[in-house]
């Protein structure tokens, strides 16, 4: 069902619309509920380069995407790539939303997930703190 709606918004659209990125971000996290990681990943770094090309990197959907893909890379223990995506979605959030917003909150507590997963106890702590 999935691949059908990718395909119907690729030929309606284009291939690097973004409505097509928004299927990719649904599709993405179908496969990542299967468990179906190197899938849920490929198809979240099509949707971040349409997002990015789209919509730039200082947005909400292109710091969704962002998050998305940390959310992989965390699950995989990939936890550089995982910190890397957090980092870049914190970023963008901020920079939209400021310091205060929930967003900001929730992409804090994956950062300091990870890291207490690390044992990097005292990055966690602050941002902890700081969610």
């Amino acid at each position: 069902c999935g691949q059908r709606s990718l395909r119907i918004s690729e030929r309606l659209f284009g291939p690097v619309s973004v409505q097509v990125c928004d299927v990719l971000v649904s599709l993405g996290s179908v496969y990542m509920n299967k468990g179906e990681f190197s899938e849920a990943r490929e198809t979240l770094k099509r949707a971040m380069l349409i997002s990015e090309a789209k919509y730039g990197n200082a947005h909400p959907k292109t710091a969704d995407v962002l998050y998305a893909l940390g959310s992989v890379y965390s699950v995989e223990t990939d936890y550089d790539n995982a910190e890397e995506h957090y980092e870049k979605a914190l970023k963008s959030k901020i920079a939209v939303f400021g310091q205060e917003h929930p967003d900001v909150s929730r992409v804090m507590n994956r950062l300091a997930t990870i890291y207490v997963e690390q044992n990097k106890l005292k990055r966690a702590e602050e941002y902890f703190k700081q969610a």
